[in-house]
């Protein structure tokens, strides 16, 4: 369940990003929707990177060769 809400806040945080930098090069950085956005994209990074923390990474697979 973790999983799956951490594949969707990756793909929240791409979308924030992208209509981040969009918002920005019409309106300007400092545009009220530009920060809102921004600060959205805040709250979903912090949640990614807390709850990614509690993932087990998978060991690398290395092959055994026996002579």
């Amino acid at each position: 369940m973790l999983l799956f809400k951490l594949v969707q806040t990756e793909k929240k945080i791409m979308e924030y990003q992208q209509a981040m930098y969009d918002l920005a090069k019409v309106s300007g950085l400092n545009d009220p929707h530009v920060l809102s956005i921004s600060q959205k994209l805040d709250k979903e990074i912090l949640f990614f990177q807390k709850n990614s923390i509690n993932i087990p990474k998978v060991p690398k697979y290395k092959p055994v060769v026996r002579f």
